[in-house]
């Protein structure tokens, strides 16, 4: 429970960086003493408008919900569906750019995320700009913190 408290905190604190950065870059705008200025506002951390791939583990399907629900949201928010790919991929494949890992994997990432969960717990961590890890010690905790990540990032 307490994990999920400091989760919360954070996409809190992710959707006020996400706002803040849509202000003036400089720091001056109407009403402010430029020498009270303060710096700029830090970029987002992850910007989900496009391009986003979900990532699951090609030796199970075990996480089918978790991946459609987040697809059917993705299209629901941002009008694109993310490609479904697993996380293997042969040298003429091209990994891709930015991923949202759901369930255990064989991605570093997620291996690392999962070390952090205890028994029954569930987690979504920003790895990066590029790399979001949603995970549950289970399919039905994935689904989860697959609900939870879309609800406190997007309201969905």
């Amino acid at each position: 429970m307490k994990k999920r408290n400091i989760i919360k905190g954070l996409c809190v604190l992710l959707t006020a960086m996400l706002l803040s950065a849509c202000g003036a870059a400089s720091g001056v705008g109407e009403g402010t003493d430029p020498a009270e200025t303060t710096a700029p506002p830090p970029p987002a951390i992850a910007d989900f408008s496009s391009g986003w791939a979900l990532v699951q583990s090609d030796r199970s399907n075990a996480c089918a919900d978790s991946m459609k629900l987040l697809q059917t949201a993705f299209e629901e928010i941002f009008g694109y569906a993310p490609r479904m790919c697993s996380d293997f991929f042969t040298k003429n494949e091209t990994p891709p750019e930015y991923e949202i890992v759901v369930g255990k994997t064989e991605r570093d990432t997620a291996a690392s995320v999962y070390e952090t969960l205890g028994e029954d717990e569930y987690t979504y961590t920003v790895v990066s700009d590029k790399v979001v890890v949603i995970a549950g010690n289970n399919a039905g905790n994935t689904l989860r913190a697959a609900k939870a990540f879309l609800l406190d990032c997007f309201g969905y």
